[in-house]
């Protein structure tokens, strides 16, 4: 069914004289063209020689072949590929946007659980360690945690100091500066 129309001359391009053909359209017009293989979106046309046992030529032949069933092929395949790309490409968005909330997303909650309870002056807690920015972020905020903690603890040790001096004196203070000012 793909042959399209089939011609054999004899002679050579100059001066042919048509020895049969095949058409399967009745308007096609026989080309004679010389040796060779053309292409067109919908055509493929072979032109070869046709030689006897000495290898003499001895006509040129012609067949042209419909090239529809391969471009349907080809449309099938390309809707296919297509089709098959948007799946992946949905699928790999979907694992990357799974990886990203595991990996990103979950420690950053965690790390502004734990901002919020220092805000809040509460007992934080260790947050996990990963090998990556997230984890060392957690890291130093655990380690400023630590500090603010041990200051507070110094704060309140000089506060507790200085309350039992003041509850203990019943007299009041004169404070001098070194300019003379009482």
């Amino acid at each position: 069914e793909e042959v399209l129309s089939a011609y054999v001359w004899r002679g050579d391009v100059g001066a042919p004289e048509m020895l049969g053909e095949y058409q399967r359209a009745p308007d096609a017009a026989p080309a004679l063209r010389t040796e060779g293989i053309w292409r067109s979106s919908t055509e493929l046309t072979v032109t070869m020689p046709v030689r006897d046992s000495t290898h003499a030529q001895i006509a040129l032949a012609t067949v042209v072949f419909s090239l529809a069933p391969e471009n349907e092929a080809f449309a099938v395949l390309s809707t296919r590929i297509l089709a098959s790309a948007a799946a992946i490409a949905a699928l790999l968005t979907l694992v990357l946007a799974m990886m990203s909330r595991r990996t990103i997303v979950r420690p950053l909650v965690s790390l502004v659980a734990l901002a919020r309870a220092l805000e809040e002056g509460a007992a934080v807690q260790a947050v996990s360690r990963s090998n990556d920015e997230i984890g060392r972020l957690g890291s130093a905020l655990m380690r400023m945690a630590s500090a603010v903690a041990s200051r507070e603890q110094a704060i309140a040790t000089k506060n507790a100091d200085l309350r039992r001096v003041l509850d203990n004196v019943q007299q009041g203070f004169l404070i001098l500066a070194r300019s003379g000012r009482l």
